[in-house]
């Protein structure tokens, strides 16, 4: 079977590459921190992959329904060598993420361990799911209730 091959198409995804740096660049920041957010019936934890960075060098917030990772990557003391490759990156970022209200915020715990802070938000306790018991006739059955926020 033979395929058609764009000859263009490494000059599409170098192009690509290096307008994203510049607008990168521009942004303030080097680098993506990936995130992942899970939630669970009680909590949110969200997972961010950093590897190379000193604790010393992060601020973690939050405030109004939004957690702020902010910090700093620093270059290998060896920064003056001249790389043949290079994909590690380093610099400042921030990363803002939106959560519900519902976060305890008085209870968030954070973690850092091989390269990947963690960070536990659990819910706040009177928006977590319950079991109310409902009484008909002799026999009580279970239903259970998320209480909500008015509007």
């Amino acid at each position: 079977m033979l395929m058609r091959r764009d000859p263009f198409s490494w000059f599409t995804a170098e192009f690509d590459e290096i307008a994203n740096r510049f607008f990168e660049d521009a942004a303030g920041f080097t680098g993506r921190v990936p995130l992942d957010v899970i939630e669970s019936d009680d909590a949110y934890t969200v997972r961010a992959a950093l590897p190379g960075l000193r604790l010393e060098d992060l601020d973690l917030t939050y405030a109004s329904g939004v957690l702020t990772l902010k910090g700093e990557i620093r270059p290998d003391e060896e920064d003056e060598a001249r790389y043949y490759l290079r994909e590690r990156w380093c610099g400042k970022f921030q990363r803002s993420l939106t959560l519900p209200d519902e976060v305890d915020a008085s209870q968030i715990q954070a973690t850092y361990e091989a390269g990947v802070l963690t960070v536990h938000l659990p819910k706040s306790e009177e928006l977590r799911p319950r079991r109310i018991q409902v009484r008909a006739g002799e026999q009580p059955r279970q239903l259970e209730e998320r209480v909500l926020e008015p509007a």
